[in-house]
């Protein structure tokens, strides 16, 4: 998932799927959107893109191919939701010694074995539909978007499912050389050699949006059919993202949608955290009439002048602010985090600095 360019073994296979066009599909078998799914940190990822699919009416089923590093629980939460669930090995890449990030990018190839299916759409957990995309069912038997020059990025591809082609690219992943470690990467020669082949399109960029290239050149483009979430660890389940990037507001509504109908995916309520940032800011009134009444401000007011007094609220306002960040869930719903995030900094700052007035009084004593 995320921006680079194609693997030289899947633009190899592009060579063998012009030799396997006589195989024609006989049109009764299923055709089927489809993902991969390597760690439980992308399950929410994933299911948004399954309840996009809906949204937009989508007339084949989704598919998400789970390796076996996706946790059980993940895989029953995503059947609960109507999808259909394959296990499968994680596929490393050759270069997984110089790529680790990318370890698992080549597991996507095994698509290309479910040859119960006569057509399989891949789209990247990290994608959101906001169209009905049906029609890319009708692309040939390689399709994608060819985003960086002559080469194709593997966020969303059309396939023809065929062992042979499975296999070919299988004997030819260790020997092609890919830039990037993933399945992406791969050399251009070998891309402008095999763009040409029978039975495989290039697509148009509005069906893989690349949301940094969106970013870059709005004022020319049209609202896209599929954006993709490529900003390196910069997701839109992540909830600090959301004063930052204004395409992730179109994800959120659907991962709100997936909440208001399996439930939110955290267990403290909005309306808890108001009531606790409520408390914090009582106890502080309370704290500081206290403060008064003993004369300690006036006590730390003559000690304002040092350096470390005038340093001190900064630091103490950093230290509660990395605190906080460390304590709110990465995936918590954006306005909920929010809410968490001001109540821990605001209470750890808080805290912190009782413990600044108590030293400071006590050296001036």
């Amino acid at each position: 998932m995320g921006r680079s360019a194609p693997a030289s073994f899947l633009l190899h296979a592009l060579v063998v799927f012009s030799t396997l066009l006589v195989r024609q599909s006989t049109g009764a078998k299923d055709e089927v959107y489809a993902t991969t799914l390597s760690s439980d940190s992308f399950l929410l990822g994933t299911r948004v893109l399954g309840y996009a699919l809906r949204r937009v009416n989508a007339t084949r089923p989704f598919m998400v191919l789970c390796t076996t590093d996706v946790s059980q629980a993940s895989m029953d939460r995503l059947r609960l939701d109507g999808f259909i669930v394959h296990k499968t090995t994680p596929l490393h890449t050759p270069y997984k010694a110089t790529h680790v990030l990318n370890k698992y990018q080549y597991t996507k190839i095994r698509l290309w074995t479910y040859t119960d299916y006569a057509k399989i759409i891949h789209i990247d957990a990290d994608c959101l539909p906001m169209v009905n995309v049906d029609e890319l069912f009708d692309c040939g038997h390689f399709c994608a978007v060819m985003r960086h020059s002559d080469m194709f990025n593997s966020g969303v591809f059309t396939l023809v499912p065929d062992q042979t082609v499975y296999e070919d690219m299988m004997n030819k992943r260790t020997e092609l050389e890919s830039y990037d470690g993933g399945d992406q990467g791969g050399t251009e020669d070998g891309a402008q050699n095999k763009l040409f082949a029978k039975g495989v399109h290039r697509l148009s960029f509005f069906y893989n949006a690349d949301v940094g290239m969106y970013y870059l050149n709005s004022h020319f483009i049209r609202q896209p059919k599929i954006i993709h979430y490529t900003l390196g660890p910069v997701k839109p389940w992540i909830w600090w993202t959301y004063p930052l990037f204004d395409q992730n507001w179109q994800w959120l509504v659907v991962r709100e949608l997936v909440e208001a109908t399996t439930g939110p995916s955290t267990s403290l309520p909005t309306a808890t955290l108001l009531l606790l940032t409520i408390i914090m800011f009582a106890v502080y009134y309370t704290f500081t009439r206290i403060l008064r009444r003993s004369k300690r401000l006036s006590m730390m007011a003559q000690a304002a002048d040092s350096t470390s007094a005038k340093a001190a609220p900064v630091l103490l306002i950093g230290l509660g602010t990395m605190v906080a960040y460390g304590v709110v869930p990465e995936q918590m719903h954006p306005y909920t985090a929010w809410c968490l995030f001001g109540v821990v900094q605001f209470s750890t700052t808080f805290l912190l600095n009782c413990c600044y007035c108590d030293a400071q009084r006590m050296a001036l004593q």
